[in-house]
């Protein structure tokens, strides 16, 4: 069966209460995901922040996110960090891009 955007209309949902919720945090890049293959959670919502990691904790501390859920990749001229939380039953992915050398001398 192909998706369609009835599909999304949760996720959607979930989206505007994060903003109406969160109104007084960081602008962030906010997208509808495509649902895990792998897993059977349907749409999400991707928060993505390239602003830097004060901005990631903002949004991390906003939806109670354990800091030991954060996952940490770093390649020479890009690092990030990336969870996932649950906000209103919709996961919400969360992903802080910095640069490792920059945000090391802040």
């Amino acid at each position: 069966m192909t998706p369609t955007t009835s599909d999304q209309i949760r996720a959607a949902g979930t989206l505007l209460a994060l903003l109406t919720a969160f109104a007084d945090l960081p602008a962030a890049d906010i997208c509808l995901r495509q649902p895990d293959p792998s897993a059977d959670t349907g749409w999400g919502v991707r928060v993505d922040i390239h602003a830097g990691l004060a901005h990631f904790e903002q949004w991390r501390e906003a939806l109670a996110v354990p800091t030991e859920t954060i996952d940490h990749r770093e390649t020479t001229h890009l690092a990030w960090l990336r969870t996932t939380a649950e906000f209103a039953g919709v996961p919400v992915e969360l992903i802080g891009y910095y640069t490792p050398n920059r945000e090391a001398e802040q």
